[in-house]
């Protein structure tokens, strides 16, 4: 018999289920409940599974549910099947978990420097599918990251491990025509629109700060949820947003944004990080290394 014919031959296989669920709870209900299923369901699946087989396979005499003679052995093949089968899929599952890579990381930084770089990490290593989960997505994230990228300073007693592989410059950015109007007397971005983060309320301050520039009195300011808005704001000519350096560098380099400020280094460098205590899988080690390297590809800004 080919293995077509085998196929066909087979019963159908929720009226298998049902029946070795019974046969192993001993109980339509506690069967039902195993399969989310109704005690009806169960029964009426049963019953089609016999009557396809022509056999009965419970002696249903007084009141207690028996297998039947000679139905043992049909039983234990049954079981046996649907353990196997069991057996291979969560060996495939924790083979497949094994090449998927799940890493979590803000929308912003997906968007403006991952997602145009993965590609090159997937042709050349095709054997592992990287899934990317954001704030954005973490409502449809049904696994736990196997690593964050991030910046800023986190945990260093061992609850996780990182690993640095990117610099972050950070400076204003506008459009070219905004730039222009920078006055040469005075605070410099008085009559600019300052865009930032809505979460992220010190941000200008801390630039003026760090960067020795008189602060305007009072800015008109807009307000964003996610950093990639405020750039495409500043594309759009409708004020100026503090930028990494790794994000604008094409826009720069094009002429669709100005930097007439230049960038300051931040002594918190892009970095991914893990769990510690366990070794990280194989796929997590290569994807660690190329991001690693990208960094080291990225532009950084000139000094000034």
């Amino acid at each position: 018999m080919d293995s077509v014919s085998r196929l066909k031959a087979l019963p159908n296989l929720t009226a298998l289920k049902a029946f070795d669920a019974l046969v192993r709870s001993g109980s339509v209900s506690r069967a039902a409940d195993a399969l989310g299923v109704t005690p009806g369901a169960v029964s009426r699946q049963v019953k089609q599974l016999e009557e396809e087989l022509g056999f009965a396979l419970f002696d249903r005499s007084g009141g207690k549910l028996t297998l039947s003679p000679g139905a043992d052995d049909f039983a234990a093949s049954i079981a046996g099947a649907f353990d196997q089968m069991a057996m291979a899929t969560t060996t495939l599952k924790a083979e497949v978990r094994q090449n998927e890579l799940v890493i979590a990381c803000s929308p912003s930084f997906h968007f403006c420097w991952l997602l145009a770089r993965l590609p090159s990490f997937e042709a050349a290593h095709r054997d592992i599918r990287v899934v990317v989960h954001t704030a954005l997505s973490t409502h449809a994230a049904t696994t736990q990251p196997d690593a964050i990228i991030g910046v800023g300073h986190w945990p260093t007693d061992g609850r996780l491990r990182q690993r640095g592989f990117m610099e972050l410059h950070s400076g204003p950015v506008m459009a070219p025509a905004l730039a222009a109007r920078i006055s040469p007397a005075g605070p410099p971005l008085a009559n600019i629109r300052h865009l930032r983060l809505r979460r992220d309320s010190t941000i200008w301050r801390d630039w003026y700060e760090d960067a020795g520039v008189p602060p305007a009195d009072a800015p008109d300011e807009a307000a964003f949820d996610h950093l990639f808005l405020t750039i495409e704001a500043a594309r759009a000519g409708l004020g100026a947003a503090i930028a990494p350096y790794a994000y604008v560098a094409d826009d720069i380099a094009t002429g669709l944004l100005a930097a007439p400020f230049g960038f300051l280094e931040r002594k918190v460098p892009y970095h991914i990080a893990w769990a510690g205590g366990i070794e990280p899988k194989a796929a997590l080690r290569v994807f660690t290394e190329w991001l690693v390297e990208e960094g080291r590809r990225t532009p950084q800004p000139k000094k000034s």
